[in-house]
C-alpha cells in the first residue's frame, strides 16, 4: 500500500473492533511502521523541524535515554504539580517541584558535579556551598531568633545574634586584617575595640552613665567610668589595673 493513500489510525482502530481481515492486518503493520519512523527522524537525527506534540507520541513523553539534548530549548505551558515535575502557573511561573531524597529535596550541581546548592530532607532552608553574590543587597523582612541569624525584629529593627566562638562571640574585621577591628569576647556583653575611635561628625560625644566602682582589669589597663560620690554629685574616674581609683574631675 501508498504511504500516501494509508487509512486512518481512527479506521483501523474501528476495524480491530470489529474484527480485522487479512487485508487490514498489513494496513496496521505499515501505519505502525511509518508512524515509528516518522517519531525517530524527528527525535533522533539533528534538529526537530517542527514541535512534536504530547498527542503525536501517544500522550506524556517518558525519556529513558541517558542524555536528551533539545537544540531549541524546552518550552512549559502547564502541568500538573507533583514531586519532582516542572510546571508552569499563570499566578507563579515556571516551578520545580523537590523530591524527596534521603540526604536532600533538591540540589543544583557544577559542571563537575560539584553541589552550589541543595535543600536538606524535610525543610525550606537552602545551603549555598560557596560566596553568593547579591548585586543589589539583601532585604530581610522577618526571621526567626537564633544563634548566627540575621533576622528584622519589631522592636530593635535589623539584628544578629552571636555565635559562641573560642575567642570572640562576634567580630568585625577591616579589610585583609587578621585581628578584628570591633569584637564581642566570648560569654560576655562587652565590645572590644582595637583601633582608634575617631570622631567624624562634629557636635558628637560620648555619654557614661553612672555606675559603681568596676573591678579592676588586666595588667596595662585602666577603666574610665562616671560614678557617684555620695553627695550628689557625679564624678569622672579611672580604675587602674592595680584597683587604685583616680578621680579626674567631680562634678561642681
Amino acid at each position: 500500500m501508498s504511504s500516501n493513500n494509508k487509512p486512518s489510525i481512527n479506521s483501523l482502530i474501528s476495524a480491530i473492533a470489529g474484527g480485522l481481515q487479512s487485508g487490514q492486518l498489513q494496513d496496521l503493520a505499515q501505519k505502525i511502521s511509518d508512524d515509528l519512523d516518522k517519531v525517530f527522524s524527528q527525535v533522533n537525527t539533528g534538529p526537530i523541524p517542527r514541535i512534536l506534540t504530547s498527542e503525536e507520541l501517544g500522550g506524556n513523553v517518558a525519556y529513558t535515554d541517558l542524555f536528551d539534548i533539545f537544540e531549541q530549548g524546552i518550552g512549559v505551558s502547564g502541568g500538573v504539580a507533583v514531586a519532582g515535575s516542572i510546571t508552569f502557573d499563570a499566578a507563579k511561573g515556571l516551578l520545580v517541584w523537590s523530591k524527596v531524597g534521603t540526604t536532600n529535596d533538591f540540589e543544583l550541581d557544577g559542571p563537575t558535579g560539584t553541589l552550589i546548592l541543595s535543600i536538606p530532607t524535610g525543610t525550606i532552608t537552602p545551603t549555598f556551598e560557596g560566596l553568593t553574590t547579591f548585586k543589589l543587597g539583601v532585604k530581610i523582612s522577618g526571621g526567626v531568633i537564633g544563634d548566627g541569624i540575621i533576622f528584622k525584629s519589631a522592636v530593635h529593627g535589623l539584628s544578629q545574634r552571636a555565635v559562641a566562638g573560642s575567642t570572640n562571640d562576634w567580630a568585625l574585621f577591616a579589610v585583609g586584617a587578621a585581628t578584628p577591628v570591633l569584637a564581642i569576647p566570648t560569654g560576655t556583653g562587652d565590645f572590644t575595640i582595637n583601633g582608634s575611635i575617631t570622631q567624624i561628625t562634629n557636635g558628637k560625644h560620648f555619654e557614661f552613665l553612672e555606675r559603681a566602682d568596676p573591678a579592676a582589669g588586666p595588667v596595662n589597663t585602666g577603666r574610665l567610668y562616671v560614678r557617684d560620690n555620695g553627695a550628689g554629685k557625679t564624678q569622672l574616674c579611672i580604675i587602674f589595673n592595680t584597683g587604685a581609683v583616680q578621680v579626674i574631675a567631680t562634678q561642681p
